[in-house]
Protein backbone atom coordinates (compact mmCIF):
# COMPACT_ATOMS: atom_id res chain seq x y z
CA UNK A 1 0.00 0.00 0.00
CA UNK A 2 1.36 3.45 -0.65
CA UNK A 3 2.25 5.98 1.68
CA UNK A 4 -1.13 8.21 1.48
CA UNK A 5 1.02 11.07 2.78
CA UNK A 6 3.29 10.88 -0.21
CA UNK A 7 0.09 11.10 -2.65
CA UNK A 8 -1.26 14.45 -0.92
CA UNK A 9 -0.71 17.17 -3.28
CA UNK A 10 0.13 19.62 -0.51
CA UNK A 11 2.53 18.09 0.73
CA UNK A 12 5.89 18.89 -1.06
CA UNK A 13 8.92 16.53 -1.33
CA UNK A 14 12.60 18.03 -1.22
CA UNK A 15 15.28 16.56 -3.93
CA UNK A 16 18.46 15.61 -2.31
CA UNK A 17 20.38 18.75 -3.04
CA UNK A 18 17.31 20.39 -1.35
CA UNK A 19 16.90 18.53 1.39
CA UNK A 20 20.92 19.37 1.83
CA UNK A 21 20.07 23.17 1.29
CA UNK A 22 17.63 23.31 4.09
CA UNK A 23 19.42 21.63 6.16
CA UNK A 24 22.12 23.66 5.70
CA UNK A 25 20.30 26.94 5.97
CA UNK A 26 19.14 25.54 9.37
CA UNK A 27 22.60 25.04 10.58
CA UNK A 28 23.63 28.09 9.48
CA UNK A 29 21.18 29.99 11.56
CA UNK A 30 22.11 28.03 14.51
CA UNK A 31 25.52 28.99 14.47
CA UNK A 32 24.66 32.23 13.75
CA UNK A 33 22.62 32.30 16.90
CA UNK A 34 25.23 30.52 18.78
CA UNK A 35 27.83 32.78 17.62
CA UNK A 36 26.50 36.15 18.74
CA UNK A 37 25.92 34.37 22.07
CA UNK A 38 29.21 33.21 22.30
CA UNK A 39 30.34 37.26 21.61
CA UNK A 40 27.75 38.05 24.59
CA UNK A 41 29.24 36.26 26.81
CA UNK A 42 32.66 36.72 26.20
CA UNK A 43 31.52 40.52 26.33
CA UNK A 44 30.78 39.96 29.38
CA UNK A 45 33.64 37.87 31.37
CA UNK A 46 36.78 38.70 33.01
CA UNK A 47 38.76 35.97 31.39
CA UNK A 48 40.81 37.25 27.86
CA UNK A 49 39.71 37.03 24.45
CA UNK A 50 41.84 33.59 24.30
CA UNK A 51 38.96 32.09 26.31
CA UNK A 52 36.26 32.52 23.30
CA UNK A 53 39.10 32.98 20.52
CA UNK A 54 37.25 31.70 17.53
CA UNK A 55 36.96 28.32 19.03
CA UNK A 56 33.71 26.08 17.57
CA UNK A 57 32.86 22.81 19.09
CA UNK A 58 30.42 20.37 18.28
CA UNK A 59 28.59 17.71 20.58
CA UNK A 60 28.44 14.81 17.87
CA UNK A 61 26.99 11.26 18.96
CA UNK A 62 27.26 7.88 16.88
CA UNK A 63 23.70 6.72 16.08
CA UNK A 64 21.69 3.53 14.78
CA UNK A 65 18.83 3.56 13.24
CA UNK A 66 16.86 0.73 12.44
CA UNK A 67 13.82 -0.47 10.43
CA UNK A 68 11.73 -3.32 9.35
CA UNK A 69 11.40 -3.48 5.87
CA UNK A 70 8.15 -4.21 4.59
CA UNK A 71 9.41 -8.05 3.52
CA UNK A 72 9.98 -8.43 7.10
CA UNK A 73 13.93 -7.72 6.89
CA UNK A 74 15.67 -5.21 9.41
CA UNK A 75 17.89 -2.81 8.08
CA UNK A 76 20.47 -0.81 10.33
CA UNK A 77 22.27 2.24 9.72
CA UNK A 78 25.17 4.22 11.58
CA UNK A 79 25.00 8.43 11.52
CA UNK A 80 26.70 10.92 13.42
CA UNK A 81 24.13 13.15 15.00
CA UNK A 82 24.55 16.19 13.67
CA UNK A 83 25.59 15.25 10.65
CA UNK A 84 26.94 18.97 9.08
CA UNK A 85 28.92 21.59 10.94
CA UNK A 86 29.56 24.72 9.62
CA UNK A 87 32.66 27.17 10.48
CA UNK A 88 33.98 30.54 9.66
CA UNK A 89 37.99 29.64 7.87
CA UNK A 90 40.02 30.68 11.11
CA UNK A 91 38.44 28.79 12.86
CA UNK A 92 40.00 26.08 15.48
CA UNK A 93 37.58 23.50 15.77
CA UNK A 94 36.87 20.58 18.32
CA UNK A 95 34.58 17.61 16.67
CA UNK A 96 33.62 15.81 20.37
CA UNK A 97 32.01 12.81 18.96
CA UNK A 98 30.88 10.67 22.25
CA UNK A 99 30.60 7.10 20.92
CA UNK A 100 26.84 5.94 21.93
CA UNK A 101 25.47 3.24 19.40
CA UNK A 102 28.08 0.45 18.00
CA UNK A 103 31.43 -0.52 18.78
CA UNK A 104 34.23 1.01 17.46
CA UNK A 105 34.06 4.19 14.74
CA UNK A 106 37.46 4.46 13.07
CA UNK A 107 37.23 7.93 11.21
CA UNK A 108 39.03 10.30 9.09
CA UNK A 109 38.33 14.06 7.94
CA UNK A 110 39.37 14.06 4.31
CA UNK A 111 41.22 17.21 3.33
CA UNK A 112 42.50 17.70 6.97
CA UNK A 113 43.73 14.48 7.61
CA UNK A 114 42.30 14.44 10.70
CA UNK A 115 41.43 10.89 12.15
CA UNK A 116 40.24 8.81 15.85
CA UNK A 117 38.51 6.05 16.85
CA UNK A 118 35.38 6.51 18.26
CA UNK A 119 34.81 4.26 21.28
CA UNK A 120 31.44 3.26 22.76
CA UNK A 121 30.80 4.78 26.12
CA UNK A 122 33.98 7.58 25.08
CA UNK A 123 34.16 10.48 23.55
CA UNK A 124 36.87 11.54 21.19
CA UNK A 125 38.08 15.52 20.27
CA UNK A 126 38.73 15.52 16.72
CA UNK A 127 40.99 18.98 16.65
CA UNK A 128 41.72 21.07 13.89
CA UNK A 129 42.48 25.11 12.36
CA UNK A 130 40.03 25.35 9.79
CA UNK A 131 42.05 27.19 7.60
CA UNK A 132 40.75 25.46 4.16
CA UNK A 133 37.16 26.38 3.10
CA UNK A 134 35.07 24.35 1.73
CA UNK A 135 33.31 20.95 2.50
CA UNK A 136 35.20 17.90 4.24
CA UNK A 137 33.73 14.75 4.50
CA UNK A 138 34.29 12.94 7.86
CA UNK A 139 33.32 8.99 7.20
CA UNK A 140 33.22 6.25 9.27
CA UNK A 141 35.73 3.88 7.71
CA UNK A 142 33.98 0.85 9.56
CA UNK A 143 30.28 1.67 7.97
CA UNK A 144 31.57 3.53 4.75
CA UNK A 145 29.16 2.25 2.16
CA UNK A 146 26.14 0.48 2.66
CA UNK A 147 27.09 -3.21 2.41
CA UNK A 148 28.64 -2.21 5.82
CA UNK A 149 25.01 -0.17 7.58
CA UNK A 150 26.71 3.14 6.19
CA UNK A 151 27.55 5.12 4.78
CA UNK A 152 28.29 6.89 8.23
CA UNK A 153 29.36 10.13 7.34
CA UNK A 154 28.97 13.85 8.00
CA UNK A 155 30.44 16.75 6.35
CA UNK A 156 32.66 19.99 7.94
CA UNK A 157 31.52 22.98 5.65
CA UNK A 158 34.16 25.96 6.15
CA UNK A 159 32.54 29.45 5.67
CA UNK A 160 35.37 31.22 3.43
CA UNK A 161 36.37 34.69 4.90
CA UNK A 162 35.32 37.46 2.78
CA UNK A 163 36.86 41.02 2.18
CA UNK A 164 39.32 40.34 5.19
CA UNK A 165 36.41 39.98 7.70
CA UNK A 166 37.21 37.48 10.52
CA UNK A 167 33.47 36.26 10.78
CA UNK A 168 31.26 35.76 7.88
CA UNK A 169 28.41 35.25 9.63
CA UNK A 170 28.68 36.99 13.48
CA UNK A 171 26.74 39.15 14.50
CA UNK A 172 29.52 41.97 14.78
Amino acid sequence: MKNPRLAHPKVHRLSSFGWVLKVLRTTMMAVQAATGFAACLGALTVFGPQVFANTVTYQIVTNEIAAKQTDGSKVEVYRFDPGVWVVNEGDDVVLKIRGVKGHDHPVVLEGYQVNGVVHRNQTTDLRLKANKPGMFHLICTSHADAAHNGPMEGYLIVVPQKHGKNRPYSEN
